[in-house]
């Protein structure tokens, strides 16, 4: 590997660091305004049948789609403008194409774009849904109704597990945003480039805290593909 090579490695684990950095900040924004959603819609509904929760997870699911759409949008454009200087070597390579992207752009792509089979608020409503559900059939296996659970409910959407999970969908979208951007800029630049090599950063796993490089991100770090050659594009899972 040439020094130029290594430098351009180094400078892309940089990158991702960066975009990693803003992206555990943005989820933990979107939370917050979850969080004050779920005061101010829960609070105008009596949450009395099903069908009445199931509205409020989908008003919820609704809204919270902007403030995610917004942090993709701004991870895409960090991660392209990132890029754009490493591949260019700070504009020195003369035939480097720019990619024509806009923030609007992106944001709108984070609504339509399909993570693992499904669009945002899709992908939202599942990770609101997944604790209420439990609880839900454990109340309904005490006996209990609906309306009984009201309180329950909406607790249970402010719970640990839901905004784990909300803020597991916004760093996933962040984290695709920026992979997206990249994609998009190595494909107008293909001439420049010889191949791909995955780099990742390898961390112990602490189970308490979920934190640490997966096994299969792990398998796959310094694996190489050819300019041309099919490869799994990241994220691999959910972040």
């Amino acid at each position: 590997m040439t020094i130029e090579q290594q430098i351009t490695n180094i400078r892309i684990l940089e990158d991702q660091a960066k975009i990693n950095g803003y992206s555990e900040q943005a989820a933990g924004i979107i939370v917050d305004k979850y969080s004050s959603l779920v005061d101010e819609i829960v609070s105008k509904v009596t949450l009395d049948t099903v069908e009445a929760v199931e509205a409020v997870v989908k008003g919820l699911a609704s809204e919270i789609s902007r403030p995610v759409s917004q942090a993709f949008g701004a991870a895409g454009m960090a991660s392209k403008a990132s890029i754009d200087s490493v591949l260019s070597w700070d504009g020195a390579v003369k035939d480097f194409k720019p990619v024509a992207l806009s923030r609007n752009q992106l944001e709108g792509l984070a609504l339509t774009k399909k993570i693992n089979g499904k669009v945002l608020t899709e992908s939202i409503d599942d990770a609101i849904k997944q604790d209420l559900t439990r609880l839900i059939t454990e109340k309904r296996i005490e006996g209990k109704g609906i309306a009984q659970m009201s309180r329950e409910i909406k607790k249970s959407l402010t719970s640990p597990m839901t905004l784990k999970n909300i803020k597991t969908e916004a760093r996933t979208y962040t984290a695709t945003a920026s992979s997206y951007a990249r994609e998009l800029t190595y494909r107008e630049n293909s001439d420049l480039i010889n191949g791909y090599e995955l780099l990742s950063t390898l961390e112990n796993g602490d189970i308490n805290t979920g934190r640490g490089t997966c096994p299969r991100c792990a398998a796959m770090d310094s694996q190489r593909w050819g300019k041309g050659e099919e490869r799994p594009l990241t994220p691999f899972h959910p972040n």
